[in-house]
This record gives C-alpha cells, structure tokens and sequence, in this order.
C-alpha cells in the first residue's frame, strides 16, 4: 500500500505543480491584460476627447454656415437697394434742376419786379 501511496502522492506533486504553473501562467495574463485594458480605456477616452471636439467643430461649422447664408442674404438686400437708389438719382437730380430752375426763374422775376418798382418810385 505504500507504493501506492508514493505514486498517489507523486501526481497529486505532479497536480500541484502544474497548477502552480498555471496559476503563475494565469497571473502573468492578468497582468497583460491589465495592461491591454489600461491602454484600450486611455485609447477609449481619447477617442472620446477627439469625438467631443469633432462635434463642437460641426456645431460652430453649422453656426458658420448659418451666419454666411444670413450675410448673403443681406448682401443681396442691400444690392437691390442700391440698385433701387441708383435708378432714383436720376429723377431726383432732375427734380433738383426743375427746382433750381424754377428758383433761378423766380429769383429774375423779384429782380425785374424790384426794378420796375425802383424806376416808379
């Protein structure tokens, strides 16, 4: 019985032994894979950082796009306007002659009335 015992305990030995490999075999993936996890949560979290700032860079884009659509718009408003001022220049100024005129024509008649009433008295 002892021969048996002998063998029973050389591969319980040979059990404990390679279970202690395993074990040390097992900490040196946890280890790893700590060290796969460490890095994988810094990738994740930069990723996170540079997806953040890709939507801050769309959201002032779109505010952009809004903003150069609303000044295009009021460019073309104030083209219009200038263009409806230009056309009105024209009339204004002969209007502005037609009063001229009719001062100037006015001025002559006080001045020809003032000297005839200057030759009666």
């Amino acid at each position: 019985m002892t021969d048996l015992l002998k063998e029973h305990e050389a591969e319980l030995r040979k059990q404990v032994e390679m279970l202690e490999e395993n074990e040390k075999e097992l900490a040196k993936n946890n280890v790893s894979n700590q060290k796969v996890i460490r890095m994988l949560t810094k990738r994740c979290q930069q990723q996170q950082e540079m997806l953040d700032e890709a939507l801050h860079k769309e959201q002032e884009l779109n505010h952009l796009h809004t903003e150069h659509q609303s000044l295009l718009e009021e460019a073309q408003t104030l083209r219009q306007r200038m263009t409806s001022l230009e056309e009105e220049v024209p009339r204004l100024m002969e209007r502005m002659n037609t009063a001229c005129r009719q001062a100037d024509d006015k001025v002559k008649k006080r001045q020809a009335v003032e000297k005839v009433r200057q030759r009666l008295f």
